[in-house]
């Protein structure tokens, strides 16, 4: 069984073999599983900017519709140094710190969708905002995913409760709670997510919050 020391490992001994190019998918799967580190987007007037890896990813991709591409993202030498100092993971040269090369590939219907879920997002706060941000501060609490972490803000699950509060009236039961939100989950992190029986805290936790919001709306209608 391959365990996540053994995808840590295999991760870094692939930006060796592959000469530290990525695409954006491993710099995705960088951020899951290395989420305090630090990597530094190169632009292409020359300027940088450093970030957590999946803020990283949000600029590229944001910065993307006004047309502004990054030449690389790379490690700090703070986090190249955490990393050379792992006795369980090879030794990486200043020539292989580079984590990810990012083609200016963002379509135009990968811009529309980026702003239909925008707007969509925007309306749903609007509409259940009491929900919403209940809902959001609870996913971030019990972190389901395991991304969370004292660098992020608490907005760091809005993009999966804007897909979850719509599957609310579908659920029945705690348990329904539980597996639409690893569904979601499993659509935002790609797979990488834990087994259902670890969704079951948080599943009991949206339930409890939808059950009281549908209540407290009959009483305000009645």
């Amino acid at each position: 069984m391959t365990t996540r020391d053994d995808f840590d490992i295999n991760l870094i001994v692939s930006v060796v073999q592959n000469g530290g190019f990525f695409d954006r998918g491993t710099l995705t799967l960088f951020a899951l599983d290395c989420p305090t580190e630090q990597v530094i987007v190169e632009w292409e007037d020359g300027s940088r900017s450093q970030h957590k890896p999946q803020d990283a990813l949000e600029k590229i991709t944001m910065d993307a519709l006004i047309g502004k591409h990054p030449n690389r993202v790379f490690l700090t030498p703070e986090s190249l140094e955490r990393l050379r100092g792992d006795a369980d993971k090879p030794e990486l040269t200043a020539t292989e710190q580079t984590l990810v090369r990012v083609a200016p590939d963002t379509t135009l219907a990968d811009v529309h969708a980026l702003n239909a879920n925008e707007a969509a997002r925007e309306r749903l706060k609007a509409e259940q905002g009491t929900l919403f941000f209940k809902v959001a501060a609870t996913m971030y609490r019990l972190d389901p995913a395991g991304v969370a972490h004292d660098l992020n803000d608490e907005h760091e699950y809005e993009g999966e409760v804007a897909d979850l509060i719509p599957r609310l009236p579908e659920c029945e039961t705690a348990g329904d709670c539980s597996r639409v939100i690893h569904e979601i989950c499993a659509k935002w992190f790609k797979g990488r997510v834990r087994s259902l029986d670890n969704y079951q805290e948080i599943g009991e936790a949206v339930w409890n919050l939808w059950q009281r919001h549908r209540l407290n709306s009959e009483t305000y209608v009645d």
